[in-house]
């Protein structure tokens, strides 16, 4: 979801945004509706940008979250997933 919504802020803001705003001004602001609409979409989209980061960032800290468990070989790499990982997984 978070590169969906980049890509749509991204396409709004650079072609339709300055395409409604040149089509307001030739149409003496007959179009104002449509670009406030088209402002509240935007904002819309950068919730959504933000919320996908959030929770990119919330796995990536549980993904990092990881010890080393103590292996009876004396091996003390293999990783453990803590808990809260544990419950992400539970819960997809």
């Amino acid at each position: 979801m978070h590169v969906m919504a980049k890509e749509e802020i991204t396409f709004v803001s650079f072609m339709i945004k300055p395409l409604w705003e040149t089509f307001n001004e030739f149409t003496m602001g007959a179009c104002k509706l449509q670009l406030e609409n088209l402002e509240r979409n935007l904002q819309e989209w950068q919730k959504l940008k933000e919320q996908a980061e959030a929770d990119l960032q919330a796995n990536n800290a549980g993904a990092n979250g990881e010890k080393a468990q103590a292996d009876p070989s004396g091996n003390n790499s293999a990783p453990v997933q803590n808990e809260k990982k544990e419950e992400l997984k539970e819960n997809k």
